[in-house]
């Protein structure tokens, strides 16, 4: 959904595809033709904003309306929250920096989001968090 100029895919070129609900419904369907779970990625919603837009909102949504079982998202920089929007489904609106300097409120917290699959979706899901130091240090670190 925020995609750098030159970063779309082409007929003949890989590359990220526009958050157009009707290509996320088309892509989303095809993919559950041939996949037991389907996993969408997003770049969306606002940098330094702890809670998802109505955008993202509508995306997930609209993925989820489409055979979905995971949504994942970044781009804000900071975490948003990990949800249980339906029954065996999950979105996580935004997980963080992982490895990027920590230079503004909450752009050091971070974090693992693991999930057990099974063949009709989420089974379960745990978050093991971490901060990153600061600018300059960028790798994170668990914490307890």
């Amino acid at each position: 959904d925020v995609r750098p100029l030159g970063f779309d895919a082409g007929p003949t070129t890989s590359g990220t595809a526009p958050a157009f609900p009707s290509y996320i419904r088309t892509d989303v369907r095809r993919a559950r033709e041939r996949a037991d779970v389907v996993v969408v990625y997003f770049h969306w919603g606002i940098e330094r904003t702890f809670t998802p837009t109505a955008r993202q909102r509508s995306l997930a949504a609209v993925s989820f309306d489409a055979g979905a079982h995971v949504v994942l998202g970044a781009h804000p920089h900071v975490l948003q929250p990990i949800e249980r929007p339906r029954r065996r489904k999950l979105v996580a609106w935004s997980l963080g920096n992982f490895v990027f300097g920590a230079t503004t409120t909450g752009t050091d917290r971070t974090g693992i989001l693991r999930v057990k699959l099974g063949s009709r979706g989420v089974r379960d899901y745990g978050f093991r968090r971490a901060r990153i130091g600061g600018p300059y240090l960028v790798q994170p670190q668990l914490l307890r």
